[in-house]
């Protein structure tokens, strides 16, 4: 019997760390199924099938109030005279919350982290893997003009009519997500959670090189952080000028700047990056000027809507009905859509009531887990300014947030993805 649940767990922990490696990469897709979907569904089935239990614990309240909101704003969106396109994507979305809640009811308890880690491991160990491949991809585009994820991923394998983002002729490196914005939290996070510096430098030079405006931001954003928290702890807190650590830091970011401008492909990628930023808009199709007025039109959507409206929202993937019914954008689409921008998507999805529940759940989980690994709390800060202009928290990135939480819960304590080695808390929970 235990040499059947050690084989279980074991079976388990892979399958884990598939979900995670393979769950980041939506142009692989087998029978129209993202390997994301295939891997959540089997992790699920074999979670109900071996394991056949869930427990529920003082930590898993607040997200099972999310989930009962969102039943609310399915039924409010239900019920109302939205069109029937829109009341579709209910349920679809609603089953996807069931899912997450699931995986997060089933892997609670300090018994599983030494399973959820595994998850964790395979996020890192794809954004190398992805940011490897990103490389690949601009190497073989600029230099030997070959699109690589086409070939392999539309022509070779047929698996989706579109594997690059290209714009103008010019290709945003996307590894394999597709979009760049897809590929934003990955490399984020790679950069985030890595501890060697030869490691964080490639990450870096990737976050610029890409060509995606979401992942600059957030790489900004980080730094910065970054810079604040060096001077603290260097200048202020232990009474030292520079660590050696620190220069060579400095020194590593200086060589890549260094590099990137002595080549022109760079320069453009960085420039290309500063103009979608700062320029159109004022165009009235612009999509800047769509994203900024987003945030502006918050007071008058809010003045008009009914209180129902301003509690439960639109409903779940519905936030574009906002969008639709005030300024008439893309009003004659006949499929639901979402806003690009997390905080408006689950203001107007899941309306102020929603919005408050998951943010500040979100923000207390955050705020305490960057006390026991400040990288953590960098790369959520990075997810929140990322959101600012596309949507990230979703998939794999989603349940990378819910693990986080259920460790930290479990050992009170977040775990160095990027080294083998372990600490007490982190040995005693992949024992028990």
């Amino acid at each position: 019997m235990v040499g059947h649940e050690d084989r279980s767990r074991g079976l388990e922990k892979k399958l884990l760390f598939l979900f995670g490696f393979l769950g980041t990469m939506p142009i692989i897709q087998i029978g129209g199924f993202t390997i994301f979907t295939i891997l959540l569904f089997l992790v699920v089935f074999f979670k109900l099938l071996v394991t056949r239990k869930i427990w529920f614990r003082s930590v898993s309240f607040p997200y099972v109030l999310i989930v009962l909101c969102s039943i609310c704003t399915v039924v409010s969106c239900l019920t109302s005279n939205i069109p029937e396109w829109w009341k579709n994507a209910q349920w679809t979305e609603l089953l996807w919350d069931f899912f997450y809640l699931f995986l997060f009811l089933a892997y609670t308890g300090k018994q599983n982290c030494g399973l959820i880690i595994n998850y964790m491991r395979g996020v890192f160990v794809a954004a190398i893997f992805q940011m490897a491949w990103g490389y690949f991809q601009f190497v073989s585009y600029y230099l030997a003009h070959f699109d690589v994820n086409n070939f392999v991923f539309v022509n070779l394998l047929g698996m989706v009519p579109n594997a690059s983002q290209l714009m103008e002729e010019n290709l945003k490196i996307s590894g394999l997500c597709w979009n760049s914005g897809n590929f934003a939290p990955l490399m984020l996070l790679g950069y985030c959670l890595s501890e060697k510096l030869g490691l964080k430098l490639l990450f870096a030079g990737m976050c610029c090189m890409s060509g995606s405006r979401t992942l600059f931001l957030g790489f900004i954003a980080v730094i910065f952080c970054e810079f604040i928290r060096a001077i603290y702890c260097d200048f202020f807190k232990n009474g030292v000028k520079v660590r050696r650590k620190m220069l060579l830091y400095v020194i590593g970011i200086l060589v890549v700047v260094f590099v990137g401008v002595h080549n022109q492909i760079v320069v453009g990628k960085v420039i290309g990056v500063r103009d979608s930023l700062s320029s159109n808009v004022l165009e009235s199709q612009s999509s800047a000027r769509l994203h900024a007025r987003y945030w502006t039109s918050i007071p008058l959507i809010t003045k008009n809507n009914s209180l129902e409206k301003n509690c439960f929202g639109y409903g779940l993937k519905s936030s574009g009905y906002s969008q639709v019914l005030y300024f008439g954008q893309y009003a004659d689409s006949k499929y639901a859509w979402v806003v690009e921008c997390d905080f408006i998507n689950n203001l107007w999805s899941r309306g102020y009531l929603g919005f408050i529940l998951l943010y500040s759940w979100l923000f207390y989980h955050f705020i305490k887990g960057a006390r026991m690994n400040y990288r953590y709390g960098l790369f959520f800060l990075g997810l929140l300014v990322e959101g600012v202009t596309y949507n990230v928290m979703f998939n794999w990135c989603w349940v990378f947030l819910l693990f986080c939480i259920l460790y930290k819960n479990g050992l009170q304590n977040l775990p160095c993805l990027s080294s083998s080695k372990m600490n007490v808390a982190e040995r005693e929970g992949l024992i028990s």
